[in-house]
């Protein structure tokens, strides 16, 4: 059995300023709550004597930071971080920075919820287009091939919530409705080619 603990990155800049559209924003730093929610983490898996085998992230600043404060507390060095392209947040390109209000009008709502799963942002990605990516890399980690079977995962919000749906096989609405909060854990148990939904959104180290 192998098995994937997900953990979205802390608090940044972007998630206080909601009213922004911020999609992949590579450069987005962590807020001091974010460092402390990031110090808290690291706590728990130690007092938690979880053990990994491998540690993987995004290649953003919040990710990369996030992981960064936990795996030099759990013996592992900058060179054992794996950054994956496939571990993205969802791309929203022509509507990063731009005002909620601007874009989200009535018109754009409806074609959202007409078609949630194929929908994308000018030049962006779809749930449909996440779910993909994340899945080719799940299907290597997850290989008889890749030795590991304890894999930590430093991601997003939105690339968390799409796998579960593609999991699940759910409505693509159910996207939108999975609560994912920053540095909470989300534990995904693999074994006879089958997952296995352990815990969603565990935030019970901050208290």
């Amino acid at each position: 059995m192998k098995t994937i603990y997900f953990v979205r990155h802390a608090e940044t800049e972007m998630n206080v300023a909601a009213n922004l559209i911020w999609g992949q924003s590579p450069h987005a730093a962590l807020t001091e709550k974010g460092i402390w929610q990031a110090e808290k983490l690291w706590e728990y898996l130690r007092k938690s004597w979880m053990e990994f085998d491998d540690i993987y992230s995004s290649d953003v600043v919040r990710t990369r930071h996030t992981a960064r404060i936990v795996w030099k507390h759990l013996g592992f060095t900058e060179d054992d971080l794996k950054i994956r392209s496939e571990l993205m947040e969802i791309s929203q390109w022509d509507w990063e920075w731009l005002s909620r209000e601007l874009i989200y009008t009535p018109e754009t709502i409806s074609m959202i919820h007409a078609d949630n799963h194929n929908f994308k942002a000018p030049n962006g990605e779809s749930q449909k287009d996440v779910e993909i990516r994340v899945h080719k890399l799940m299907d290597e980690l997850l290989s008889e091939e890749n030795p590991a079977e304890t894999i930590l995962i430093f991601t997003h919000w939105f690339t968390i919530r799409c796998f579960l749906r593609g999991i699940l096989d759910s409505d693509a609405k159910m996207s939108f409705r999975i609560a994912i909060d920053n540095t909470s854990i989300t534990k995904i148990s693999f074994d006879w080619d089958f997952f296995s939904i352990a815990k969603i959104n565990g935030t019970s180290h901050l208290g």
